[in-house]
């Protein structure tokens, strides 16, 4: 498995765990963790069509991320500092869907998505 996919299947990870302290402290929904579990599942067996589908949902959360990083900038900057929790969350998003869209573009990573064949040996790590 390529070291980019492992950091990436890390930072899922990170969210799983955010993920399940606010459905604990917060009273938040089971479905989100629910759902990143089951990325970060198929992600890990190499399921290429999950690959394609994570970058696509990477390009859409980056375009709802810089939104949001404008309208949390602007409640920052009329001083709204209840604004710092939401505004480490929207940065966190970007952080991790920018490098889901670097690493999974990548030649290595996209090799150990490629359908193998039943002889052929799996493509090595680097």
């Amino acid at each position: 498995m390529p070291g980019k996919l492992k950091i990436l299947l890390g930072m899922y990870g990170v969210n799983l765990i955010l993920g399940i302290v606010q459905a604990v402290t917060a009273d938040g929904s089971w479905v989100g963790v629910g759902i990143t579990a089951l990325i970060a599942g198929l992600l890990f067996k190499g399921n290429n069509v999950v690959r394609i589908i994570v970058m696509v949902f990477a390009v859409i959360g980056l375009i709802f991320g810089a939104l949001g990083l404008l309208g949390l900038g602007a409640i920052l900057a009329l001083g709204a500092g209840e604004a710092i929790i939401p505004l480490i969350s929207v940065v966190w998003s970007l952080i991790v869907n920018i490098f889901a869209l670097f690493a999974l573009t990548r030649p290595d990573v996209k090799a150990h998505f490629a359908p193998q064949d039943a002889g052929a040996a799996p493509p090595a790590a680097g």
